[in-house]
């Protein structure tokens, strides 16, 4: 019998230890986190992204050297260009997109984007159907549009998707072949 009452005082023992190694997990998993709190990050990140509804053109070649966010109540925000401008044929953006600009900002709001689009044939151009090539001018220096209100959270992604819409009969049309998209803005985003 007293082979069984040592038994039993270790099984008691063990038990013990373990309910008081299970408290002491749980004490430091609750207490921890309140003396070493987690670094908050201090930006967030935002990608501006364009696509394009297909059009009667055959290329639409435009060149992005900047772009700006306006903060709710605040000032224009630069984002981003990697290597200082982006190109591409608009015309061939149709069902997918392009990451044109990247930058790491402030947590906020934010409700407007513009872009400077650059001049010359070289760099903003349009191919006919009949295979002419036209220069493209911009109505103004900077195209600006306003968005529904969007937020660049702290440690997170916000991917602002731009649709551009482009009237292509008008630009064919016109003898000045001015540039004038209707825009349409969709807002993603994304917690990474």
């Amino acid at each position: 019998m007293g082979g069984l009452a040592y038994d039993v005082r270790r099984i008691v023992a063990s038990g013990a230890a373990g309910v008081l190694l299970a408290a002491l997990i749980i004490a430091a998993a609750t207490i921890l986190p309140a003396l070493f709190p987690a670094q908050q990050p201090e930006s967030g990140i935002l990608l501006i992204k364009i696509t394009d509804a297909p059009s009667d053109l055959k290329h639409l070649n435009i060149t992005i050297d900047s772009f700006e966010v306006k903060e709710v109540g605040g000032g224009w925000v630069e984002v981003g260009i990697p290597g200082g401008r982006v190109s591409f044929d608009l015309l061939r953006l149709s069902n997918s997109s392009i990451d044109a600009a990247f930058e790491e900002l402030k947590p906020g709001r934010y409700q407007m984007v513009r872009m400077h689009i650059v001049g010359g044939s070289a760099y903003t151009n349009a191919t006919l159907k009949d295979g002419r090539v036209i220069g493209v001018s911009v109505p103004s220096e900077k195209l600006m549009f306003i968005t529904p209100v969007f937020e660049v959270r702290a440690g997170k992604k916000t991917i602002l998707l731009l649709d551009l819409q482009v009237n292509t009969v008008h630009l064919a049309s016109n003898p000045r072949h001015a540039l004038k998209p209707a825009l349409r803005v969709d807002v993603a985003v994304i917690y990474v």
